[in-house]
């Protein structure tokens, strides 16, 4: 009876120091995405802007209410680039990834400036939903070295903080995000999980099932699961 109750008392104790440590992560995540000094924005498939970070907001001139209200993602470019952009929607839609393309952006005022845009399908259930662009302002060339090597290192510590090996799954289980400290750590390759569903990676059965009954547990609770398994290569 007493080992039971050392043991249900280190459990909760790893799952404390578990929570701790996945919310000072959140926090400083959530950190580095208002400090960033890049655009980040998502749309959906009718094109309507979900999201922006502050960054992204004070480049275009907008404000948090005009996400609200409605905002499609061709006001924010230039008129005469139109086509060229429905072009790379209809590619990301596809699950295509675009990086580095220049773009004429145009500001709520109607001033108009350069940017470097790179673009990302945002995949859930295995199906593309939307789109996730990265945008920085090439006017301030001169001043965007030094901030992309300040943003990486914020990143790069914010990453050492978190564990070892994460991965983010939707409410179906299926892969939406990873991120490794050593890529040898990966059983498989990214393209082999990506996009799919936990049961259908490979993994035994057991724990492919055992990982979507955690995933249900953590939606049903709204709280942090512990899980320990082995993986034997």
């Amino acid at each position: 009876m007493s080992d039971n109750k050392d043991k249900k008392k280190d459990q909760e104790g790893v799952q404390r120091n578990f929570e701790a440590a996945y919310l000072d992560s959140e926090k400083k995540y959530r950190e580095l995405i208002n400090l960033i000094p890049l655009g980040i924005f998502e749309y959906n498939l009718e094109g309507r802007i979900t999201y922006c970070n502050p960054m992204g907001l004070e480049m275009m001139g907008y404000t948090p209410d005009d996400i609200k209200d409605y905002l499609h993602v061709s006001k924010f470019v230039h008129v005469d680039e139109m086509e060229k952009v429905k072009g790379r929607m209809q590619s990301l839609f596809r699950g295509d990834t675009i990086e580095g393309e220049e773009y004429t952006a145009v500001r709520k005022n109607g001033n108009t400036f350069p940017v470097m845009l790179y673009s990302y399908p945002i995949i859930e259930d295995g199906v593309v939903v939307g789109v996730r662009g990265v945008s920085f302002d090439m006017s301030r060339s001169k001043k965007i070295e030094g901030q992309l090597t300040e943003v990486l290192e914020r990143y790069e510590i914010m990453l050492k903080a978190m564990p070892d090996l994460i991965f983010r799954f939707d409410k179906n289980g299926y892969y939406i995000d990873y991120h490794v400290s050593n890529p040898a750590m990966l059983f498989y390759k990214p393209a082999d999980f990506m996009g799919k569903k936990i049961t259908e990676t490979g993994l035994p059965d057991d724990l492919g099932s055992r990982g979507m009954e955690k995933i249900k547990e953590a939606l049903d609770t709204g709280k942090i699961v512990v899980d320990e398994f082995i993986l034997k290569g």
